[in-house]
């Protein structure tokens, strides 16, 4: 929230954090205000003389891209496999649980530095909405859509064609099995099982090359759990899963081991499905093997 007060026989507006980064304000810069009905809109006079010279859309200058943030990811590049890591972990989080204390206490001492390197490089960034005193933690936003799109399950109309495309998709050979080495053991483990699970960085290393194709092509997803495995399950193992499972998840928590007993997978079956359910949103593990609706 902007809040004005009195400098030197001045009224002085005190600009939020994130409006000042969006813009990419610094000290001298000018700014000019547009009103537009009951508001007005903020732009820096740079902005506006680029627009007058036909370099940037009203619409642009209404609805201001994170450029900072942009510019930042133009710098320093791809993420590194661990930053991809950590930024998976952020993203698992609710928005109320990205304080400052909360990520420190989960995370140790190599994964604090790697958050210091992502501020740093403008991956991370720390905010706070308008009326809140508490600093969070937010992903910027080219980082996330280019390395954590989360696709959460349509609803209604959208939901019901979705559900008709994936049993469309199910009658179809496993196009990803075109890609299969006949001494593939992950892709053998695949074929028979529907998922697996990878319990080092080593041998997950050694997956996404074998998988690499599968993955790029949409035919397998895999995710890193908060317990640092790895789990990876086809696309038709998840679509025959899910509404066994969703079905059992409710506001108040349901054990791996209760949803196993009841639906007759393997518990490691379960929490593969469970946990690509938490990287969507989907859901949260309140406890180890606990999930309840996100």
């Amino acid at each position: 929230m902007s809040k004005v007060y009195r400098s030197n026989n001045k009224l002085v507006i005190n600009l939020p954090f994130d409006l000042v980064g969006d813009l990419a304000i610094k000290e001298g810069d000018e700014l000019d205000f547009f009103k537009r009905g009951n508001y007005y809109i903020v732009a820096k006079k740079s902005a506006i003389a680029e627009m007058i010279a036909g370099k940037q859309a009203v619409q642009q200058m209404e609805m201001p891209a994170a450029a900072p943030m942009k510019t930042a990811f133009r710098q320093h590049g791809v993420p590194t496999p661990e930053e991809i890591s950590l930024l998976k972990k952020l993203d698992t989080l609710r928005y109320g649980d990205r304080t400052k204390e909360k990520v420190a206490g989960m995370l140790n001492a190599e994964d604090r530095k790697t958050l210091t390197d992502m501020i740093k490089k403008g991956y991370v960034r720390l905010f706070k909405k308008s009326g809140e005193s508490t600093l969070k933690y937010s992903i910027a936003k080219d980082i996330y859509d280019s390395f954590l799109m989360r696709k959460k399950e349509l609803v209604g109309k959208k939901a019901a064609e979705e559900r008709t495309q994936v049993a469309a998709a199910e009658q179809k050979p496993k196009r990803w099995e075109q890609v299969r080495s006949s001494d593939n053991a992950y892709l053998d483990r695949l074929e028979n099982d529907g998922y697996l699970v990878i319990n080092s960085e080593t041998e997950a290393a050694a997956a996404s090359a074998s998988l690499e194709d599968s993955i790029r092509k949409g035919f397998v997803v895999g995710i890193r759990a908060f317990n640092k495995k790895f789990y990876v399950a086809t696309k038709a193992f998840i679509a025959k899963s899910l509404p066994k499972i969703g079905k059992m998840i409710g506001s108040k928590g349901v054990s791996v081991a209760e949803i196993s007993k009841e639906t007759g997978m393997d518990p490691d079956g379960v929490r593969a499905i469970l946990y690509i359910m938490a990287d969507n949103g989907d859901v949260t593990e309140v406890k180890k093997d606990i999930f309840k609706e996100a």
